[in-house]
């Protein structure tokens, strides 16, 4: 799961429910969610 949002207690909570939270400030573009896929990817494989 990737969670997005503009708040950073919101980021750090999910986070520690073992979530990839991403901390977006300026909303939600392409690059962003490649980049947050990427590093799903990147996580996945090394469990």
């Amino acid at each position: 799961m990737i969670f997005f949002d503009d708040e950073s207690r919101n980021i750090r909570d999910v986070t520690k429910l073992g979530v990839l939270s991403i901390l977006v400030q300026n909303g939600i573009s392409r690059k962003v969610v490649d980049d947050a896929i990427e590093q799903f990817s990147k996580q996945s494989k090394r469990k």
